[in-house]
């Protein structure tokens, strides 16, 4: 049994605002629907993430 760790830093996010709470750019939501494209075919069991919003969201679906 081997196991594959993918990892994948937060897709873009705006420079301003707080460390914490920023989202993602336009750009970033286009570059998390194509983080999801590129491994909607991997048998993904688990998915380790920061509380930060935009690792969050970069990883929500």
């Amino acid at each position: 049994m081997s196991t594959l760790v993918y990892m994948v830093r937060h897709c873009e996010s705006p420079k301003a605002g707080n460390e914490r709470t920023r989202g993602l750019t336009e750009k970033g939501y286009l570059d998390a629907q194509r983080v999801i494209d590129i491994l909607k075919d991997e048998e993904i069991d688990a998915v380790v993430s920061s509380l930060y919003i935009r690792s969050l969201l970069t990883v929500e679906k």
